[in-house]
């Protein structure tokens, strides 16, 4: 008879030793971020950070065979490292610059690898490989180009050409939408496949990737739109 290896757990110390490092983590971040003047929407990145580390831990610990919670911890990770800049220092100020929305493409490789937390499709990888290429690709403008005086933001600044970066921004903008709305079109396909019994439990989770995604979408476009208007 064939034996059956489950993955092995982590033992609990491990889990709340990285839990606590994670909430450690998380409060240096917000008072560096405090101390610097930021406001609670600043706050909110730490915040949201530590609360995919703490859920990624459980479901890793929980489901040990399920890639989710590694891919939250990924998140997280990604997450922690958009506020880098905060602390003052070029180098870790260079890294934030340059993965500042990989975290938006961690996002959704979480959305498409629901609910076993593996990509099992071609279309899936190929959505998710895109999007981490276009987390950073997308931004290159901002550091490398954008133009007004010197500070933290401009640490790897070669020039400044505010035609390029618009258009650049333009380019990005649009990709960025085609890779979420090619996400949503997956969810919703994977939704309508769900049988009438899982409906409330996996048909659940879908519905809220989709909002999830479309979300993640319309929130930095209305900010630059309406960070344009007030200029």
């Amino acid at each position: 008879m064939d034996r059956v290896h489950a993955t092995p757990a982590a033992p609990a110390r491990t889990i709340v030793l990285l839990g606590a490092a994670g909430v450690l983590l998380g409060g240096v971040e917000a008072a560096v971020l405090v101390d610097d003047g930021g406001t609670w929407l600043d706050l909110l990145f730490p915040l949201t950070a530590v609360h995919y580390w703490l859920c990624g831990l459980v479901i890793a610990a929980r489901r040990p065979a399920n890639g989710t919670g590694a891919l939250l911890l990924l998140v997280a990770v990604t997450v922690f490292v958009t506020q880098l800049p905060a602390f003052g220092n070029d180098v870790l100020t260079a890294i934030g610059l340059v993965f500042q929305t990989v975290c938006l493409a961690a996002f959704l490789h979480v959305l498409l690898a629901l609910p076993g937390g593996r990509l099992e499709t071609p279309t899936a990888r190929r959505i998710v490989g895109v999007g981490y290429v276009m987390a950073v690709v997308a931004n290159v403008h901002t550091w490398l180009f954008t133009p007004g005086p010197a500070g933290p933001g401009t640490v790897l600044r070669i020039g400044q050409n505010a035609e390029l970066v618009d258009v650049w921004r333009l380019g990005g903008s649009a990709v960025y939408g085609l890779v979420t709305a090619a996400t949503v079109v997956v969810l919703v396909r994977r939704r309508r496949r769900v049988p009438a019994g899982q409906r409330p439990t996996i048909g659940a989770l879908y519905d809220y990737g989709i909002v999830a995604a479309l979300v993640l979408w319309a929130v930095p476009n209305i900010g630059r739109r309406a960070a344009s208007t007030s200029s």
